[in-house]
C-alpha cells in the first residue's frame, strides 16, 4: 500500500482508541486517524473525513457497532469496517458479519489489526475497480448497443450451432421478422441455400480463418428474397461467437444485373453493326454499281440520241451515285470504330503525327501550311487511330483554311490524369452553335459546293478518342481560327 489510509476509529474509550493508533504505527501502518466516542461524532466524521476505513467497537454507550454499520453503508456503500471489541461472542461475530462487517478483531489480539486492514483495503480497492470496471463495461455495452441500432448494416451474434443470440434493427427491416421472432431461430431458417451441412460446414470455416466475407441470400417473413454481403469474424472469448454485419446488396446485384443485359445488348448490337458493316460494303454496293453501270451504258450508247438536260440528268444520276458510294464508304469506316479491334501500347504520339502530316504531304504542300508542334509524348493509343486523328484534324485545318497563310500548331500539356492535346489553326472558324454539331455523323456547317466531304470525319475521332476514355472538343473565333482540344488518360 503506497497510499496514507484514513481510519475511522469508533470507540468510547479513549486509551482503547489511542492503543490501536500506537499498535499500527509500531507495525508501520501510513495512515491518520480521527477518534470519535459518540454517535453524532461519528456521523459528523463520516460525511467530514471521508474515512478509507472504519474501525469501531461493538458495544457503546446508547450505540452499537451494528447501528453504525448501518450508517456508514448508507453513505458509503462499500467502506471496509472492521469490529474491534473486547469481547464479542460467535453468535454476535456472526450476525455483524452477516450484515455486511468487513472482519473483527479482538482487542487482545491487536497484531491482528494490521493485516485484516491490509486485506480489507486491498479488497476495497479490488472491489471499486471492479465496479469501475462494470460500469464501464456497461457503458460500453449502451454504446456498442446502440452503435448496432444507428448502424444501416445489419447486425447478428452466432453461437457455433447456428443459433441467433442478438441481432440489430436494421436486419428486422431487412427480414421483416421482430428481434423475437429471431432470437428463435438459426442461421437455417433465413438461409435460402437448403443445404444445411453446406451452412455448417462455413461456420467451421469460419472459426478456422478467423474471418470471412461473401455473399448469400436470405429469405424474408413474406417469402421473398433479398441478396447480402456478409462480413463475419470468429470471436474467442469465453464462449465463442461468431459476429456478422450483413449488408442488403439486392438493388447492386439487380443493377448488375442490368449491366450484364446492357453488355449482351452491346455484344448484339456490335454483331449488327459487323453485319450491317457486311451488307454496307456488299450487298449495298451490289446496286450502286448496276445503277452506275446503267448510267454509264446509257450515256454512251444514247448520247447522240439524247438531249443536254436529258445528259445533264445522267451526270447528276452519275455523280450521286459516287456520292452515295463515298456515303457507304465512311459510314462503314464509322462503324468499324465501334467493332473493329485495337492494339492499345505505349506508343510515340510525335511519330503518329508525322505519320499523319507524311499521309498529307501532297494536301500540305498545295496549300502551303506551315505545320509546327511542341514536342509530344509517348501516351497509351492504338497507334493506327491515333495517326488517323491527327490526320482528320490537319486534313480539316487545311479544307477550311482561310485566305491568309495557313499556319496549324499542335500543342500537348500534362495534366493530373493524363494528357491535353490541341491542333490550333488560323482557319475560317467556327460558330459557337456548330461546336456539338460538328461532331456528329454526317452533320455538315459548310455547303457542299464550296467545301466537299461527307461530315464524317471528326465523328470518327469522337468515337476513337471515347473508346481511349478520352474527350473531344473545339474552341474557335469565326475569321480568326479554331483549336480543337483532345485528352488522352495515362491509363488509356
Amino acid at each position: 500500500m503506497n497510499k496514507t489510509i484514513k481510519i475511522l476509529i469508533l470507540d468510547d474509550n479513549v486509551s482503547d482508541a489511542e492503543l490501536m493508533k500506537r499498535r499500527l504505527r509500531k507495525d508501520g501502518l501510513d495512515f491518520i486517524s480521527l477518534a470519535v466516542q459518540d454517535e453524532q461524532a461519528y456521523i459528523d466524521a463520516l460525511k467530514e473525513f471521508s474515512p478509507h476505513i472504519i474501525l469501531s467497537d461493538y458495544s457503546l454507550p446508547h450505540f452499537d457497532g451494528l447501528a453504525a454499520l448501518n450508517l456508514a453503508r448508507k453513505i458509503f456503500p462499500d467502506i471496509p469496517f472492521i469490529i474491534v471489541s473486547g469481547a464479542i461472542g460467535e453468535e454476535f461475530a456472526v450476525e455483524i458479519l452477516k450484515a455486511g462487517a468487513t472482519d473483527y478483531v479482538l482487542k487482545d489480539r491487536l497484531s491482528r489489526l494490521k493485516p485484516a486492514i491490509t486485506r480489507a483495503w486491498e479488497e476495497s480497492k479490488t472491489l471499486r475497480e471492479k465496479k469501475r470496471a462494470e460500469k464501464l463495461l456497461e457503458h460500453t455495452a449502451k454504446k456498442y448497443s446502440a452503435m448496432l441500432e444507428r448502424i444501416q448494416s445489419g447486425y447478428w451474434l452466432l453461437d457455433l450451432q447456428g443459433n441467433l443470440l442478438e441481432v440489430n434493427n436494421a436486419y428486422c427491416k431487412m427480414s421483416g421478422y421482430t428481434s423475437r421472432e429471431l432470437l428463435k431461430m438459426k442461421i437455417t431458417d433465413l438461409e435460402c441455400s437448403e443445404n444445411t451441412r453446406e451452412v455448417f460446414d462455413h461456420i467451421k470455416l469460419i472459426r478456422q480463418k478467423g474471418s470471412d466475407q461473401f455473399e448469400s441470400r436470405h429469405r424474408r417473413k413474406d417469402g421473398s428474397v433479398f441478396d447480402v454481403e456478409i462480413y463475419s469474424a470468429f470471436l474467442d472469448v469465453d464462449e465463442e461467437r461468431i459476429a456478422v454485419l450483413l449488408r442488403d446488396i439486392t438493388a447492386r446485384k439487380e443493377y448488375e444485373s442490368s449491366l450484364k443485359q446492357l453488355a449482351d445488348d452491346l455484344k448484339r448490337s456490335n454483331k449488327d453493326l459487323e453485319q450491317f458493316a457486311y451488307i454496307a460494303s456488299h450487298d449495298l454496293r451490289e446496286p450502286l454499281r448496276a445503277v452506275s453501270g446503267f448510267v454509264g451504258l446509257l450515256s454512251q450508247k444514247y448520247k447522240d440520241k439524247l438531249d443536254r438536260q436529258a445528259m445533264e440528268y445522267i451526270d447528276f444520276a452519275s455523280k450521286s451515285v459516287i456520292r452515295m458510294d463515298e456515303l457507304l464508304s465512311g459510314l462503314l469506316e464509322y462503324s468499324r470504330v465501334h467493332t473493329g479491334s485495337r492494339i492499345v501500347t505505349i506508343v510515340s504520339a510525335q511519330d503518329a503525327l508525322n505519320a499523319a502530316i507524311a499521309n498529307l504531304h501532297r494536301s500540305i504542300g498545295e496549300s502551303k501550311a506551315v505545320i509546327t508542334s511542341d514536342k509530344l509524348p509517348d501516351v497509351r493509343f492504338d497507334e493506327k487511330q491515333l495517326t488517323h486523328i491527327f490526320q482528320n484534324l490537319l486534313h480539316n485545318a487545311i479544307k477550311f483554311k482561310s485566305e491568309r497563310d495557313l499556319q496549324v500548331h499542335i500543342g500537348c500539356e500534362q495534366q493530373n490524369d493524363g494528357w491535353l492535346f490541341s491542333v490550333k489553326d488560323n482557319g475560317i472558324g467556327i460558330e459557337k452553335p456548330s461546336y456539338d454539331r460538328i461532331f456528329k455523323i454526317f452533320q455538315r456547317i459548310q455547303p457542299l459546293d464550296k467545301y466537299p466531304g461527307h461530315g464524317i470525319g471528326l465523328s470518327i475521332c469522337k468515337k476513337i478518342i471515347e473508346r481511349h476514355s478520352g474527350k473531344i472538343w473545339v474552341e474557335s473565333v469565326p475569321g480568326v481560327g479554331s483549336t480543337f482540344f483532345f485528352t488522352i488518360p495515362h491509363l488509356a
